[in-house]
C-alpha cells in the first residue's frame, strides 16, 4: 500500500499553474522535522515536494511559507535524462488531502483552532477537526 500522512512546514509560498489541457495543479514544499537529534543536539529536517491537482490545486494557492501543513497522499517516482545526459531522480507526494494547521505567524499556538482544511473531493462542506494531535 502506498500511503503518507505528514506534517511540516511550507519552504516557499505555493505555485499554482495550468497545463496545456486546463487541469490545475499546484507545488509546494515542506520541512518535516527528523525524529531524532543531531551530532550537535538539534533537530534536522528533511524536505518533501507535493503535487496537488484540480480542485485541491485551487485550494492549495493558500498555502504561505511557514505555514503548517497536513499532508496525505500517496509517493510517486520520476526520472527524466539531464541536460548532460545523467539520469535523474525525484520522489514526490501527490496529494489527496491537504489542511493548513496554522498560519505562519509570530503568535501562532500549537494547539490553536484548525483555521482550513481542504480535502481531494469538490465537497467544500467538510468535517474541519484533525485527524490528528498537533
Amino acid at each position: 500500500m502506498n500511503d503518507v500522512k505528514m506534517t511540516g512546514r511550507a519552504v516557499k509560498d505555493c505555485e499554482v499553474r495550468s497545463t496545456n489541457s486546463g487541469k490545475d495543479v499546484a507545488s509546494f514544499s515542506i520541512a518535516v522535522k527528523k525524529r531524532v537529534k543531531n551530532a550537535e543536539g538539534k533537530y534536522d529536517s528533511d524536505f518533501f515536494s507535493v503535487t496537488c491537482w484540480s480542485y485541491l490545486a485551487e485550494k492549495a494557492k493558500n498555502i504561505s511559507k511557514g505555514d503548517e501543513v497536513f499532508v496525505s497522499g500517496y509517493l510517486e517516482n520520476s526520472s527524466w535524462t539531464g541536460s548532460n545526459g545523467e539520469k535523474k531522480y525525484m520522489t514526490k507526494i501527490t496529494a489527496d488531502e491537504i489542511i493548513i494547521a496554522g498560519k505562519s505567524s509570530g503568535n501562532y499556538q500549537a494547539n490553536a483552532s484548525v483555521e482550513s482544511q481542504f480535502k481531494g473531493s469538490n465537497d467544500p462542506q467538510s468535517d474541519t477537526s484533525l485527524p490528528f494531535d498537533l
